[in-house]
């Protein structure tokens, strides 16, 4: 991971050059779902929700939390 590269995903950088730690991370801890929520769904949460998918987690995300 570059800390000097912006991702609006968790697990790529912007250009999808590398990866972040959170797969292995949540895959180290047995997780195999993940939440994603926030403000901006066409950012941040929606690439973290995609790239998600595509390395092997299900995902749900919330247009609206209340």
């Amino acid at each position: 991971m570059n800390v000097d590269v912006d991702s609006y995903s968790g697990f790529f950088d912007n250009g999808r050059r590398a990866q972040t730690t959170l797969q292995r991370q949540l895959k180290e801890m047995g997780v195999s779902e993940v939440y994603c929520v926030g403000i901006a769904l066409d950012y941040c949460v929606g690439s973290t929700a995609v790239d998600a998918a595509q390395v092997a987690f299900q995902y749900r995300t919330w247009r609206r939390a209340a």
